[in-house]
């Protein structure tokens, strides 16, 4: 008679897979959700921080200004709310500073992220305006903070006098 080994995993060895697995993925967890809202974070960031950069560029080459306000339904500017609620960019072509029905709409954004804030300092509580020259009426800073306000994944966008948007680098204390 034969003798015939048997292979495969005993219920213990299989309960101690699971069990290393189980500590593994409880270590690697609080890494993960950092992880996951730096992302987030970071895509809310782009959504504004491109929306300035094209509202830039498109004043400068139609040669004509842009304008980007806030806005609650994607079709029309508010000055209630705040700059989470979404945005809009369009030509101004008769530069009155109002989005008027024969203007073209270049993007639109809905709402951030739920729990996201995005705040800007005065003069630029409403709108941000670009000149046919690609300059800005005013200086400013729009401030992004996560969920969790955590000021290691906040971030501040300045937007200077020549039009220049940049992500600074300095603490940003959320609300």
């Amino acid at each position: 008679m034969k003798n015939i080994s048997q292979t495969g995993f005993t219920i213990i060895e299989l309960m101690m897979v699971l069990f290393v697995v189980g500590i593994l993925v409880g270590i690697a967890s609080p890494s993960m959700q950092v992880m996951i809202e730096r992302n987030r974070t970071e895509a809310q960031l782009n959504a504004i921080y491109s929306t300035l950069l094209t509202a830039r560029s498109e004043a400068i080459s139609r040669n004509q200004p842009a304008v980007i306000c806030k806005s609650a339904d994607r079709s029309a500017c508010t000055t209630s709310g705040n700059w989470e609620q979404g945005w809009l960019l369009y030509i101004d072509a008769d530069d009155d500073g109002t989005f008027d029905a024969s203007e073209e709409l270049i993007t639109s954004k809905g709402a951030l992220h739920t729990g996201f804030t995005l705040r800007a300092a005065s003069p630029l509580n409403n709108v941000v305006s670009f000149r046919a020259n690609g300059t800005t009426n005013s200086t400013g800073s729009m401030k992004l903070c996560p969920p969790s306000e955590d000021t290691d994944h906040s971030y501040n966008v300045v937007l200077s006098m020549t039009g220049r948007a940049r992500v600074s680098s300095e603490v940003v204390s959320c609300p």
